[in-house]
């Protein structure tokens, strides 16, 4: 084979290459935009089971629990997290809020949010696979949906999800 037809070869194999890359990059970021949430980022807790204890916090037996699993050097907890205070402030009696830090709580404080620290325990119980990860809980004890929640939105659909809404303590 010549050196022009070589080189000719070479460059249909690289435009060839380019392209598979650029669809998968594409399929990438169309999968980031999509309102519907990518696959295996579920917890493996079938809902509808017993919802694992966790140390330090009994069950509000009155209203649906929503728990947002958090670290304070995450990025999109930190974007969450004061919508979740708005949100437990705007709700009034039926659902009790509370974020679980996988270590510190970063400095995150509100009269409407319970804040526990030190979890690492709970993260591996409730096999959250990433950071802010909600998990409502029914006032029997029972596991009601769990997602990744990376916005406001996600947010306040979980919550609708698991109940009607509500305040905490």
């Amino acid at each position: 084979m010549s050196f022009y037809g070589s080189a000719l070869l070479l460059a249909w194999v690289a435009i060839v290459l380019l392209g598979l890359t650029v669809s998968g990059l594409v399929r990438q970021v169309h999968a980031l935009q999509s309102p519907r949430r990518p696959e295996g980022l579920e917890a493996d807790l079938p809902t509808g089971t017993q919802a694992p204890t966790i140390d330090g916090l009994a069950w509000d037996r009155q209203r649906t629990n929503v728990l947002l699993f958090v670290d304070a050097s995450c990025h999109s907890c930190a974007q969450v997290l004061p919508y979740l205070g708005t949100l437990a402030g705007e709700r009034t009696g039926d659902t009790a809020f509370t974020a679980l830090f996988a270590g510190h709580d970063g400095g995150f404080q509100t009269d409407h949010v319970r804040v526990l620290t030190r979890q690492a325990r709970a993260f591996e119980q409730y096999q959250v696979p990433l950071t802010p990860f909600g998990v409502t809980v029914s006032p029997e004890g029972v596991l009601v949906a769990a997602a990744p929640v990376g916005s406001d939105k996600i947010l306040k659909e979980l919550v609708e999800r698991g109940g009607h809404g509500g305040s905490v303590t």
